[in-house]
């Protein structure tokens, strides 16, 4: 049976086994996953965040297919990481980094301090959408885009979203 004492170790020395794995997927130049063998996504770095806020379904659909497909034609490049119980875990990066929008989604995330669904909504928001169209895409209500698109303009202290996108597509790279 066991103590307290060493569920406790055993519960911190797994948090820090993952704050590691968050640490290491954040030095990845590109979008990078842990996924599992069904695709479910495990953890990420902000890129990949970055990415799927524009569009989950087909991130996931393009880790799904490279996994069962890994060749150099695909998307990500799937590397085995470990097994734990009958759940086998992979690593997985997109082959190509060169979309800037998502470099500039995820520093723009990190510097203002977005939200989960703050990030969804703006990511929706630099690439013209209306509300209207960022709210069906995202599936709620109208006026919850308007108070997350309100936040939105107070974190990046413009005046309304034309400022906004400009904000985005002009602010520096250097953190």
């Amino acid at each position: 049976m066991m103590n307290s004492d060493t569920a406790d170790g055993l519960l911190a020395q797994s948090r820090l086994e993952m704050a590691a794995v968050d640490a290491a997927l954040e030095n990845f130049p590109g979008a990078a996953l842990m996924v599992t063998s069904t695709g479910a996504v495990e953890r990420s770095n902000a890129r990949a965040r970055a990415l799927m806020a524009s569009g989950k379904e087909q991130v996931l659909r393009a880790v799904q297919e490279s996994l069962d497909h890994p060749s150099l034609a695909a998307e990500f490049e799937i590397s085995e990481l470990f097994s734990f119980g009958n759940v086998v875990h992979y690593l997985a990066v997109q082959r190509s980094v060169g979309s800037t929008i998502c470099d500039r989604l995820a520093l723009s995330i990190h510097r203002w301090r977005l939200t989960a669904q703050e990030a969804r909504v703006f990511a929706l928001l630099v690439n013209g959408e209306s509300n209207r169209q960022i709210a069906s895409k995202l599936g709620c209500a109208e006026r919850t885009v308007e108070l997350h698109v309100t936040h939105i303009l107070g974190r990046l202290d413009v005046d309304n979203r034309n400022a906004a996108i400009a904000k985005f597509w002009t602010q520096s790279y250097a953190l």
